[in-house]
């Protein structure tokens, strides 16, 4: 039996010795933050080597493909996207000793 892990999303990333390291998050049942929406928590991390993170790349572009063919998701502008990306060295720097 394969053992799932659930994850709402990926808290921090990085590389160290040649590992990347990707932390993924859950949403907690319990802990809320000063707007009463649940923090998001630790749950596992995911040891890669960079072809594996090049395989899991592609694998995850072709299901974003497919969400859009479905209709599922839609496409944003490159101005856009660009916009909601974090400047390098403005609070992408890794927050533990871990990375």
């Amino acid at each position: 039996m394969a053992n799932e892990v659930f994850a709402d999303g990926i808290g921090e990333l990085g590389i160290a010795g040649g590992v990347v390291r990707i932390n993924l998050v859950a949403l907690s049942p319990t802990e809320k933050d000063a707007n009463g929406q649940p923090v998001r928590e630790f749950r596992q991390r995911l040891l890669m080597t960079p072809q594996g993170v090049l395989e899991l790349h592609a694998g995850l572009q072709n299901m974003l493909d497919q969400l859009v063919e479905a209709g599922v998701l839609h496409r944003r502008d490159q101005k856009a996207a660009a916009e909601d990306r974090p400047a390098k060295g403005n609070g992408g720097e890794p927050k533990t000793p871990n990375f």
